[in-house]
C-alpha cells in the first residue's frame, strides 16, 4: 500500500499514551479543512525535543494539510481537462447538468479521501503505530530518520520546517502560525531557519494585508462610477460640475489601477514562496527580491548561516 502504518516493530514506536494523544491531535487538525494547519505546528514545536516520533508526524500532517488548496485545485484541474475533452465530444451546453454534478461528486470523493488519510493516521496513532501519508510520507520519514537523535534541530526536520513556513502563504492568515512556530522553535538554533522563517512571515504579513486591500480598493471606483450612473439616468438628472466629474474618473482609474497592482503582487508572492520551499527543501538559501535582502541586512550579515 501507498500508506500505511510503519509497523516493521514488533512494539508500538508510540509507546506512551501522551505520544499518541499529541500525535493523533496533529492528523485529526485535518477536519479544520486548513484552520488547524497550526495544530500540527504547535506539535511539533513542543514534542520535537521530548519524543523525535511525535514530531516528525506532526511534521508529514503540516505538509498534508498544507498541501489543502493544491489538492483542491488539481481536482477542479482534473474536472476542467474532463470538460475540454467533453467539448469535442458532444455540445456541453446540453451536459451543463451531468458536469456540475460531475463537480460535486469528485469534490465529494476528493474531500472523503482527503479527510478520510488524515483521521486514518490518527487512529492508527492511537493504536500506538506510527503513520506514512500516501506519495510523500515514506519518503520523508526515511529523510528524518537520518538525522542523529541528538540534533537540537535536524538537518531534514528544519528544511522541511522552513519549506512549509514558506508555504504557508497558501493558507490566508492562518498560515502565519507556521513561521511563528518554526520561528520559536528556531529561537536557540539554526540561524538560517531563523532567517528563512522571518522571511515567511514577512511576506505572509504583506499578502494578508493586500488580501484585505484588493476588496476595499475595489469598491470605491465601482461606488463611483455607479453613483455617477445613477445620477445621470434618473428623470431628474443632476448637473455636475465637468471638474468634478473629471476628478471623479480619475480617482477612479486610480483606484483600479492599484487593484491591478495588488491583483498581480498576490500571485507574483505565491510563486516565491513556491520556488522558497522548493529551494530550502533541496538544502538551499533563499532570499526573497528585495525583501530578503532588507532582513538580512535588519537582523545582520552575521545572523544567516551562507551554504558553503
Amino acid at each position: 500500500m501507498a500508506f500505511a502504518a510503519v509497523a516493521e516493530r514488533t512494539e508500538p514506536v508510540l509507546k506512551t499514551q501522551a505520544e499518541r494523544w499529541w500525535a493523533a491531535l496533529a492528523h485529526a487538525a485535518v477536519l479544520l479543512l486548513g484552520f488547524g494547519t497550526a495544530l500540527p505546528a504547535l506539535v511539533w514545536m513542543q514534542q520535537r525535543k521530548s519524543a523525535r516520533v511525535v514530531a516528525q508526524q506532526a511534521l508529514q500532517a503540516l505538509v498534508w494539510q498544507s498541501l489543502l488548496p493544491v489538492f483542491y485545485q488539481l481536482l477542479l484541474l482534473i474536472w476542467g481537462l474532463t470538460v475540454v475533452g467533453l467539448s469535442f465530444l458532444g455540445n456541453v451546453r446540453a451536459m451543463v447538468s451531468g458536469l456540475l454534478w460531475g463537480l460535486a461528486l469528485l469534490l465529494g470523493l476528493g474531500s472523503v479521501f482527503y479527510l478520510g488519510v488524515g483521521v486514518l493516521a490518527a487512529v492508527v496513532c492511537l493504536m500506538g503505530r506510527p503513520f506514512c501519508y500516501p506519495f510523500f510520507g515514506r519518503a520523508l520519514t526515511l529523510a528524518l530518520a537520518k538525522d542523529l537523535p541528538g540534533d537540537d534541530l535536524a538537518e531534514t526536520e528544519e528544511r522541511v520546517s522552513a519549506a512549509m513556513a514558506h508555504a504557508g502563504i497558501l493558507m490566508p492568515l492562518i498560515g502565519m502560525a507556521v513561521p511563528l512556530c518554526t520561528l520559536v522553535a528556531a529561537r536557540q538554533g539554526s540561524r538560517r531557519l531563523r532567517f528563512q522563517s522571518w522571511q515567511a512571515l514577512a511576506v505572509q504579513g504583506i499578502a494578508n494585508v493586500l488580501n484585505l486591500v484588493l476588496p476595499v480598493l475595489a469598491s470605491f471606483p465601482l461606488a463611483l462610477i455607479a453613483a455617477v450612473a445613477l445620477t445621470l439616468s434618473s428623470s431628474q438628472p443632476v448637473d455636475l460640475p465637468s471638474g468634478l466629474m473629471q476628478g471623479l474618473l480619475l480617482l477612479s482609474l486610480i483606484l483600479l489601477a492599484l487593484c491591478f497592482v495588488v491583483a498581480l503582487l498576490l500571485p507574483l508572492l505565491a510563486v516565491f514562496a513556491f520556488i522558497a520551499s522548493i529551494q530550502v527543501l533541496r538544502g538551499r538559501e533563499y532570499v526573497y527580491p528585495l525583501l530578503g535582502g532588507w532582513i538580512r541586512r535588519r537582523l545582520g550579515d552575521s545572523f544567516v548561516e551562507r551554504p558553503v
